[in-house]
């Protein structure tokens, strides 16, 4: 059994996107409803696929922790997608 951020998280960054848009997403980061949810899920994904360079296959196959707080994966994700945003 994945957990549902893993599932969810997979499933928005194979379609391409996350729920809602990548500096506004990135803003929100902790409040609490469905849609940010969604995206926290995709970026811990294209967080772990990356800046960690798990493969996909890995995603699925490994116990995967997150050694760094989510202000790190916040903060990296930001860089890649958001570089212009003071989020």
């Amino acid at each position: 059994m994945a957990p549902k951020w893993l599932i969810e998280g997979s499933a928005d960054y194979i379609r391409g996107k996350p729920t809602i848009g990548f500096c506004a997403g990135l803003a929100s980061w902790g409040n609490d409803s469905s849609k940010q949810f969604y995206f926290e899920s995709w970026a811990k994904v294209a967080y772990l696929l990356q800046v960690q360079d798990v493969s996909y296959d890995d995603l699925f196959k490994k116990d995967l922790h997150f050694t760094e707080s989510e202000d790190v994966i916040k903060a990296k994700i930001a860089e890649i997608y958001c570089p212009a945003e003071k989020i």
